[in-house]
């Protein structure tokens, strides 16, 4: 039995049977049941397994045999519109093929038809098959930009043409509208383009004019400390005459011996003493005159520069918010949730408190949106970041890290801890009733938890959580699985 307790053989099954699963949602139990035999580690129980999901596959998927992945692209083409008589030859000789070398054959013939550079007998054949490989390049470009723009956040004022061309691809595009719809995506892109080029143009022109006014201010100072400089040396000037004068005055009193003599001397030196103050007062005057205007226009130019640089902030801030949110679910996205992250990281290592990390999956994601189209797998997500978002404290931190995945940060939150909260959400989301024009749906969350331990980064953590979330897919889906540190028994 050691062949089955390899944990390579395990990983491999159960990944098999999850791919099983979402192929064949009605081979879930059979695929469960496999898991479990792996799992236990009963040779009988697993033999029975494998039996069943060969008997299940035969009754779900008939006719089964080795040519069944090349039948299923053919019906995924047939399923776009692709027609024509290469096509349906292909079609023909995957039923009747039964070796390894034919089906390398057909291979060939189905990928020369994709890229559209197959051979035909006959002109009308290789229109046919022009017209095949261009559907499935439809197709294709179709789910690309659905992809695209489910996880590109774009500017809110981008919402309505978005939408509108989401819509278009989701109800399908014809042969003769191809053009105008990708026209539509390449003005969208040109717009996007141009409105950010437009912002860091007016950013630039702001921090130029900035720069300027910064380098006048700077200049009207240091005129201000010459000004200052030769008021001083003035006043020196003034101080050294009046000094020079009444250094006169005194001589003179020493050795006049005439009354009326000594009169005029006096009144002539007191003159000039108040001849050089009147020269200072009216220096001082206009110096500070002229002081009290440049710091009134000094005042008045920080006051705009200030005022300039808060609606900067304003509005680099709330870019810097826009671009941290998911434009869909309205919940930081996954830019915002590594920013977090390495905060968190930074406070676990500094005081050594718990914090845990859950990562979330919605179950059968793909299914609704095949099955209902994109906007009910939108609607799915938004009902649940709300519905996370009500269920967490205020100090966790819920992101949608891609797609249909999500993450919650549980700082002061041990494993077991975040197990119990994480096990509340996913029962709150499971019994939460969804529906989607009128009809309802199943909706239910798989998570993978872990915990930082002494040595850890972030990304070590979020390996092992992810690893879990798969654990937990493996193991029948709407379940939360723990990590397995190196080591451990598990």
């Amino acid at each position: 039995m050691a062949e089955l307790d390899n944990e390579l053989l395990q990983q491999a099954v159960s990944r098999l049977a999850i791919f099983a699963a979402d192929y064949e949602p009605r081979l879930e139990p059979v695929c469960d049941a496999l898991r479990d035999a792996l799992r236990d580690g009963d040779p009988s129980a697993f033999q029975q397994a494998v039996k069943s999901l060969q008997n299940a596959l035969l009754r779900f998927t008939a006719p089964v045999h080795p040519a069944q992945p090349l039948q299923a692209l053919v019906a995924a083409l047939e399923a776009q519109g692709a027609a024509g008589d290469e096509l349906a030859a292909i079609r023909r000789a995957l039923e009747e093929a039964a070796d390894g070398d034919e089906l390398a054959r057909l291979a060939e013939r189905l990928a020369r038809l994709c890229r559209g550079d197959g051979t035909a007998s006959t002109e009308a054949g290789a229109s046919s098959t022009t017209q095949d490989a261009t559907r499935v390049c439809a197709a294709l470009v179709a789910e690309i930009l659905q992809q695209l723009m489910e996880r590109v956040t774009l500017p809110e004022e981008f919402g309505v043409r978005v939408e509108r061309l989401r819509l278009r691809l989701e109800e399908g595009v014809q042969a003769g509208q191809w053009e105008g719809l990708l026209t539509e995506v390449t003005e969208l892109a040109a717009d996007i383009r141009l409105r950010l080029h437009k912002e860091r143009s007016a950013t630039h022109r702001f921090l130029r004019q900035m720069d300027r006014r910064l380098v006048e201010m700077d200049e009207q100072l240091r005129g201000r400390v010459e000004r200052s400089e030769a008021a001083r040396a003035e006043g020196e000037a003034i101080h050294r005459a009046v000094r020079d004068e009444v250094d006169g005055l005194h001589r003179q009193l020493d050795d006049a011996d005439d009354l009326e003599r000594l009169r005029l001397v006096v009144r002539r030196r007191v003159e000039s003493v108040n001849l050089h103050l009147s020269r200072f007062q009216a220096l001082q005057a206009a110096q500070s005159e002229a002081d009290q205007a440049e710091l009134t226009a000094l005042r008045r130019r920080l006051a705009e520069l200030e005022k300039e640089t808060r609606a900067l902030r304003r509005r680099l801030e709330e870019q810097r918010r826009k671009a941290l949110v998911d434009g869909l679910t309205g919940i930081p996205n996954r830019l915002a949730f590594e920013e977090r992250m390495q905060q968190e990281y930074a406070r676990w290592r500094r005081f050594a408190e718990p914090l845990s990390l859950v990562v979330w999956d919605v179950d059968h994601f793909k299914q609704i949106n095949d099955r209902l189209g994109h906007q009910a797998g939108d609607k799915v997500l938004k009902v649940i970041a709300k519905t996370l978002s009500q269920g967490i404290r205020e100090t966790d931190f819920l992101a949608r890290y891609g797609g249909e995945e999500f993450v919650v940060l549980m700082p002061g939150t041990d494993l077991a801890g975040a197990r119990t909260a994480a096990e509340k959400l996913r029962q709150r989301i499971a019994g939460t009733p969804f529906k989607y024009r009128g009809s309802p749906l199943e909706i239910t969350l798989s998570a993978g938890i872990a915990q930082f331990h002494e040595g850890d980064d972030p990304r070590r953590v979020f390996d092992r959580a992810d690893e879990a979330l798969y654990r937990a897919k493996a193991a029948g889906r709407n379940r939360c699985e723990l990590e397995r540190l190196s080591g451990s028994s598990g």
